[in-house]
C-alpha cells in the first residue's frame, strides 16, 4: 500500500488562533507534530527500498518548493514524492487536490491511506475522491486542528500515537512501531508540558 498525505496541519505544525501567527508558522518556522516522522517511517516499511510509496499533496504554492523540501529532509521524513500547486493553473485547493490525488489514484497500482486535516480542503477532497475511486482507498485520517465535521468515511486523529493505534488495529503496523510512536508522543509530553499546540481544538473529546 501507499500513503499521500498533506504537509501543513498534518505534520507540519501551520495552524494558530491569528492570521500573522498561521503565516509565521507555515513560512518562517519548522515544527513537526510530535511522532508523525516515525509514524510515516514506520507506515513506509511495506514498501522496496527502490520504490516510493509516500505522496506529499500540499497546498503550498510551488515557489515553496525549496522550504518543503529542506522541511522534509530536516526531520528525516522517509523518501518520498513531493506535490505543490501552481495557482496559475488550479483555483481552489479543492480544485487542485482533488484532480491530483485522483490522477495519483489512476496511475499507481496500491490501495491508498489518506491523511490530511480539518483546517482546508482536505476534507471535502478526500470525501469527492473516495466517492469516485473508494476501491482504492484502504483509510482516510483526519487531524482534528479546529474541529470542523468531518465526513462518515473518515476518522479523525489527535495525536500521531492516535493514528498509529488505528493502524495497528488494522494490522498494518506492528507491536514494536506502535511503541515507536507512542514513546516519541510522551516524550514530548514530557518534556513541553502538552502535546498538542494552543490552537487545536478537542473540546468535542476523543472522536471517531
Amino acid at each position: 500500500y501507499g500513503v499521500i498525505t498533506d504537509v501543513d496541519d498534518t505534520v507540519k505544525i501551520a495552524h494558530s488562533d491569528s492570521v500573522w501567527g498561521t503565516i509565521k508558522h507555515g513560512l518562517f518556522t519548522n515544527y513537526v507534530y510530535p511522532g508523525m516522522v516515525e509514524l510515516l517511517q514506520e507506515l513506509n516499511k511495506s514498501a522496496p527500498k527502490e520504490e516510493t510509496h509516500l505522496i506529499f499533496v500540499t497546498n503550498s504554492p510551488t515557489i515553496l518548493l525549496p522550504l518543503r523540501k529542506k522541511f522534509l529532509s530536516k526531520f528525516e521524513f522517509p523518501k518520498s514524492r513531493l506535490f505543490l500547486r501552481n495557482y496559475f493553473e488550479y483555483g481552489s485547493a479543492l480544485a487542485y487536490k482533488t484532480e491530483t490525488i485522483s490522477e495519483l489514484l489512476v496511475q499507481s497500482k496500491l490501495k491508498q491511506i489518506l491523511i490530511g486535516d480539518d483546517t482546508e480542503a482536505d476534507m471535502k477532497a478526500y470525501h469527492q475522491v473516495w466517492q469516485k475511486h473508494g476501491d482504492k482507498f484502504l483509510a482516510t485520517y483526519i487531524h482534528r486542528v479546529t474541529g470542523n465535521e468531518i465526513f462518515p468515511e473518515q476518522r479523525s486523529f489527535f495525536t500521531a500515537y492516535d493514528l498509529a493505534l488505528k493502524e495497528y488495529q488494522s494490522v498494518r503496523l506492528k507491536d514494536d512501531s506502535l511503541t515507536k510512536v507512542g514513546q516519541v508522543v510522551m516524550d514530548s509530553f514530557n518534556k513541553n508540558g502538552n502535546i498538542l499546540p494552543p490552537s487545536v481544538k478537542c473540546s468535542n473529546g476523543f472522536q471517531e
